[in-house]
C-alpha cells in the first residue's frame, strides 16, 4: 500500500513541477519577446492554418477560436485582474523615462493576450482534427479492446507491468498537450500537423494499454 501511495504522490510531484517549470518558462517568453514579433509569428501560424484547411473550415475555426477568447478571457474578468496586479496600482515614475517597448510589466500584459488566443486556437484546432479523425481514432481505440477480448482466452495474454507502463505514455501525452498549448509559434506548422499526431499516438497508448489490461 505504501509502495501505491508514494508512485502516486511521485507522479502528481513530478508533473506540478514540470507543470510550474513550464508555466515559469512561459512567464519568462512573455516578458522577454517583442510584442510586435510575438504577434507575427502567430499571425504566420493563423495564415498557414488557414492554407491547410481551406476557407469554409477557416471561418468556423477562427470564429470559434475568436469567441472563445472573448468569453473566457475578457468577459469573465481574467484580463482585468492580470491588468490590476501588473499595471493599475503602478506610480507614474516607473514608466516615465522608459521606453513603451522596454517595459517588462506592459509587455508581459500584451504578450498574454496573444497566448491567450494562441490556447484557444490550438484547442480549437484539436477539436476540428478530433472531428475528422475520431472514426480513425476509435477503429485504433477499438482495437486495442478486441486484442484485449482475445487475450482473454490466451494463457500469460495480459500484462500489468505493460499496463502501466502504456499508463506512464498516456500521462506524457498530457504533459505534452499542455506544452502544446503554451509554446510560443515559433514553428508556423504547429497546429496545423501536432493535433493529428497528438490524437494518433494518444488512440495508440489508449489502445494499447487496453490491450494489456489485465483480466477483469
Amino acid at each position: 500500500m505504501s509502495n501505491v501511495i508514494h508512485s502516486k504522490m511521485s507522479r502528481w510531484a513530478i508533473f506540478h513541477v514540470i507543470f510550474g517549470l513550464s508555466l515559469m518558462l512561459v512567464a519568462l517568453t512573455m516578458l522577454l519577446n517583442n510584442n510586435d514579433a510575438y504577434k507575427r509569428s502567430l499571425e504566420n501560424e493563423l495564415l498557414t492554418t488557414k492554407s491547410s484547411v481551406g476557407n469554409d473550415s477557416w471561418e468556423v475555426i477562427n470564429s470559434r477560436a475568436t469567441r472563445r477568447h472573448k468569453e473566457n478571457f475578457y468577459d469573465n474578468g481574467v484580463f482585468e485582474t492580470i491588468t490590476n496586479t501588473f499595471l493599475s496600482e503602478r506610480d507614474d515614475y516607473i514608466t516615465r523615462n522608459i521606453k513603451e517597448s522596454d517595459d517588462l510589466q506592459l509587455r508581459f500584459v500584451n504578450n498574454i493576450q496573444v497566448m491567450a488566443y494562441q490556447m484557444f486556437f490550438r484547442i480549437t484546432m484539436m477539436e476540428y482534427w478530433l472531428a475528422l479523425l475520431s472514426p480513425l481514432c476509435l477503429c485504433i481505440i477499438l482495437s486495442g479492446y478486441y486484442s484485449w477480448k482475445r487475450k482473454q482466452y490466451q494463457v500469460g495474454g495480459a500484462s500489468a507491468g505493460v499496463g502501466r507502463l502504456w499508463i506512464r505514455a498516456i500521462w506524457l501525452l498530457f504533459i505534452g498537450l499542455v506544452a502544446m498549448l503554451i509554446i510560443p509559434p515559433y514553428i508556423v506548422s504547429l497546429s496545423v500537423y501536432t493535433p493529428v499526431v497528438f490524437l494518433l499516438m494518444a488512440s495508440t497508448a489508449i489502445s494499447n494499454y487496453i490491450s494489456s489490461a489485465a483480466r477483469f
